[in-house]
């Protein structure tokens, strides 16, 4: 029988839950409220004052949602006021992370991984921005929309990292995802137009490609969104340069640097006098060309996170004297492109160690989610066992299919995330090469690492071949597709030789003057052997086999017959 205290302390109990339960909804409910402070911030942009002003009422760090909200939004404004990496950044960046840990907010910790990484991306520290993409890329999935902050940005910017890594599926698909969450009267409209624009472009069909600029176009002309509008008008030049009708192309390229200019993106100005130079180039208008790319290498000059925009201006002006047979032009192009590189060189060693920490967290975390998976899978193996005796066999049929089901998914997986980290070591040996010393030990060391991964990944996927997961890399290729992406390029084979004439100077005028018959083939052949590589990472590099590079070896001799001796002895 109850007794009036005993009432009394069920009704608190229930009046107790009831506030619980109206606390966990107004917590969900104010991952999405955020929305407008985050517009408010990127209005006041790099105002730190206005922006913390404004954001007085989430600097209350008992409340730790918006303390973390706040801390996010003002390392963004201090990064924009300096326009550089800071420490003052980072640190709010890493306080905001701790408290979502703490508070265990996936939605939350999904947002401020995202905008570390942007922040590092920003300015092409890429070892530092990829951990937080990796969080970011394996846990957006699990989370539903609505228990994100600015989802639709998250989608987007997942989606530009896939495209850079050379995956247009992926990058399709969380660009689809961000335009079903982005309404009509937004500013990220046009610019996810535009971006899935120029997913069609990397696939080459320029067709549907033009049919979403075109409504990029449109929306930034509705939105008034000039710095998005100047973007597209680049992109149709692009477009109209490779078709060769240059004419059209320098319209739109007119256009893109008119509304640069009034948006003040300095960025996407630079972008739009390379090409115009370019275009210019094919016209016969050299001056005006080099006019453009003078402008441009003003700029980009000292800004340090330009760097990919300073080489390939130097490049262009290296390869047009090349072409025109300019040879004072040429040796200082070359020379500024040494001069660069050697000024340019950051310390290695301090490289290395955050590259072989990125990898280690990356193994870390993938083993956490296998055992988290492996835990879930027993647990629910142990549930179904208390099931009915008479449905035993029923459940047992069902568990096979399920188990099926998720073993291919897990093997699925398990080969997209081995492919990720391939790309990523690809992409970071490539970086360390554009910023080292481009010497000849530098590209020694650079081959090295290649014949290094190129071996793993073949020993990869022969395993692969001789397992159960054989029809994954049948199906798709994507491992093969980066075993191709390991070969010598023309682009490095050119920037190998300005790196072996500084170091040895004359050696290739003077072999070619020497052995006119040799042919380009032949002169990589000598050249790799001039390094020091071996018959088997020859063969790597170049892409045959070991057969191949004996046979040309053989040939070689042949052609030059009493000549050969002479050129081992100069290799």
């Amino acid at each position: 029988m109850f007794t009036s205290s005993k009432v009394v302390l069920v009704l608190m109990n229930i009046f107790l839950v009831f506030l619980v339960g109206c606390g966990n909804f107004n917590q969900k409910r104010k991952l999405r409220d955020y929305r407008e402070e985050i517009a408010v911030a990127e209005k006041l942009g790099s105002d730190t004052t206005r922006i913390k002003k404004a954001l007085n009422h989430l600097s209350n760090v008992n409340n730790k949602v918006d303390y973390a909200i706040y801390l996010t939004l003002t390392g963004i404004g201090n990064y924009k006021a300096v326009d550089s990496l800071n420490r003052k950044s980072e640190n709010n960046f890493a306080k905001a992370l701790e408290i979502a840990q703490e508070l265990n907010k996936e939605g939350l910790k999904l947002w401020i991984n995202i905008t570390t990484a942007k922040y590092y991306y920003h300015y092409r520290k890429l070892e530092k921005a990829l951990p937080y993409f990796l969080q970011a890329s394996f846990k957006i999935d699990d989370i539903d929309p609505k228990d994100q902050i600015n989802p639709a940005e998250s989608y987007q910017y997942l989606a530009y990292v896939f495209e850079t890594l050379e995956e247009p599926d992926k990058s399709f698909i969380y660009l689809e995802r961000a335009l079903e969450l982005t309404p009509d009267n937004s500013d990220l409209k046009p610019v996810l137009l535009d971006n899935i624009g120029m997913n069609y472009v990397n696939r080459r069909d320029t067709a549907k490609a033009f049919s979403y600029f075109k409504q990029a176009e449109e929306y930034a002309i509705l939105r008034n969104n000039i710095g998005r509008l100047a973007r597209v008008k680049g992109n149709f030049a692009n477009i109209y340069y490779g078709k060769s009708d240059l004419g059209t192309a320098l319209k739109y390229i007119n256009d893109d640097i008119k509304f640069s200019l009034i948006a003040k993106d300095s960025v996407n100005l630079v972008y739009a006098r390379i090409l115009k130079a370019k275009i210019l180039f094919q016209q016969k208008e050299f001056d005006k060309g080099h006019q453009e790319l003078n402008i441009a290498y003003d700029y980009v000059r000292n800004v340090p996170y330009l760097v990919e925009y300073k080489k390939q201006i130097l490049d262009i002006k290296f390869r047009l004297a090349e072409q025109e047979g300019k040879t004072q032009e040429e040796l200082l192009a070359a020379r500024a492109l040494y001069n660069y590189d050697k000024d340019g060189v950051s310390g290695e060693s301090e490289e290395a160690i955050l590259r072989g920490k990125l990898l280690l967290n990356k193994e870390s975390y993938l083993n956490e989610v296998q055992l988290a998976e492996v835990k879930l899978e027993r647990e629910t193996f142990a549930k179904k066992m208390y099931g009915i005796l008479c449905l035993l066999i029923i459940l047992l049929a069902i568990e096979w299919y399920f188990y099926t089901s998720k073993l291919n998914k897990s093997r699925h997986e398990k080969y997209e995330r081995k492919v990720l980290q391939f790309k990523l070591e690809k992409a970071l040996m490539d970086q360390r090469l554009s910023e080292a010393n481009n010497s000849v030990n530098d590209y020694l060391k650079f081959m090295t690492e290649k014949n290094e991964q190129i071996e793993e990944l073949q020993s990869v996927i022969s395993k692969i071949n001789q397992s159960k997961s054989a029809h994954i890399e049948e199906r798709n290729g994507k491992l093969k597709q980066v075993l191709k992406s390991h070969l010598l390029t023309e682009e490095n084979w050119i920037r190998f030789k300005q790196a072996f004439d500084n170091q040895y100077p004359k050696y290739y005028i003077n072999l070619k003057k020497k052995f006119p018959d040799l042919t380009e083939n032949n002169l990589k052949f000598i050249l790799l052997l001039k390094l020091g590589l071996s018959t088997h990472e020859t063969s790597n590099i170049l892409g045959v086999s070991m057969d191949a590079v004996k046979k040309n070896k053989q040939r070689l001799k042949k052609r030059l017959q009493d000549n050969y001796e002479e050129l081992m002895e100069l290799i």
